[in-house]
């Protein structure tokens, strides 16, 4: 089905999604949004503030998952490509 990594740090600050990925048959299906709502509450069990995540621009389908979730772009990386999106927890 598909999978997601979480980088969690100290208590009281954010924490980082490397990853969500889902197999292409599963692609659109809302799964995508659970492995997000996962990571969102083991990231709240850790403590954290918040979450951030990095996505390249062109990748509409993730872009668009991840704006669905709550998660805002903050910031271009520099020399551009890559979206740094966060959201906080409350």
């Amino acid at each position: 089905m598909g999978l997601a990594g979480l980088l969690t740090s100290v208590p009281g600050a954010p924490g980082e999604i490397m990853m969500v990925y889902l197999r292409r048959s599963h692609r659109g299906s809302g799964r995508a949004a659970a492995l997000i709502a996962a990571c969102e509450a083991r990231a709240r069990e850790a403590g954290l503030t918040a979450l951030r995540l990095r996505v390249a621009w062109d990748n509409a389908r993730a872009l668009g998952a991840y704006c669905r979730a709550g998660f805002a772009v903050r910031a271009e990386e520099e020399g551009g490509g890559t979206l740094v999106l966060e959201k906080a927890l409350d």
